[in-house]
């Protein structure tokens, strides 16, 4: 369908959803976002926000090491192949940052007190080994927290376990259209250059945004495709007729 005109983005996507922010206008950016349909592009859209945002970058490499029992994995993998390594949901090997970013913490690391994989942070201060950050979003939103370095592993499609040592983070100025479940914002940019893939996901982005007038869409074909799972309607329409 097509993508009615008040809602598409002609420009940059970024330009758009944050020119108040970029404008000295606005400094709340925990009520902006991007929402991108797959994992590959919310990481180089949030690098190219930090780009743009005031402050010197403060970058936290990671180090990386193998668990394995055989020694010589240890030879045949070097440091370098291991830092390029960034599986879904794992913590990038370089982590940059700057006082202000937005960022998403990957891991449980405290049910009780809200720090669970999904939540979005803002960074308030930078250690060496230790985060201050405070909720950006929900009812603990402003609340202040200390987020650690530790260890991270992962074991996957892989013949060994990658360790990590690196904060559980990752920028989050976009982030996927499933990861903003539960979510609102004042500003909401939708990136539709990769398509919808599974049932439900565009109305999900759509709704994240509190106002059709806080809602951009960015789509080079000027379309946006809605898939629908007919058995999930057909099954629907059967428990109203029962």
């Amino acid at each position: 369908m097509a993508i009615p005109q008040d809602l598409l983005c002609t420009g940059s996507l970024v330009n758009e959803i944050f020119a108040l922010f970029l404008n000295g206008q606005c400094s709340d950016l925990s009520e902006i976002a991007i929402l991108t349909p797959r994992n590959a592009e919310p990481l180089h859209i949030s690098n190219h926000i930090l780009d743009l945002m005031p402050g010197s970058t403060v970058i936290y490499k990671s180090v990386d090491s193998v668990v394995t029992e055989d020694p010589k994995d240890m030879l045949n993998l070097p440091t370098e192949f291991l830092n390029r390594m960034t599986p879904a949901g794992f913590p990038p090997h370089e982590l940059r940052i700057k006082i202000g970013s937005i960022v998403m913490l990957l891991r449980n690391l405290d049910l009780k007190e809200g720090l669970c994989n999904g939540t979005r942070l803002s960074v308030v201060q930078t250690g060496n080994r230790v985060l201050g950050c405070i909720f950006a979003c929900g009812s603990r939103k402003g609340r202040y927290v200390l987020i650690p370095q530790n260890d991270n592993y992962y074991n996957q499609d892989l013949p060994f376990t990658l360790k990590r040592r690196q904060f559980p983070l990752r920028l989050c100025f976009a982030l996927t259209i499933n990861k903003s479940q539960g979510q609102t914002f004042d500003r909401v940019g939708i990136c539709l250059n990769d398509h919808i893939f599974s049932h439900g996901q565009l109305y999900v982005a759509l709704s994240r945004a509190r106002s059709k007038e806080g809602v951009k869409i960015e789509s080079k074909s000027g379309l946006m495709h809605n898939i629908v799972y007919p058995e999930v309607l057909q099954n629907s329409d059967e428990e109203d007729e029962t």
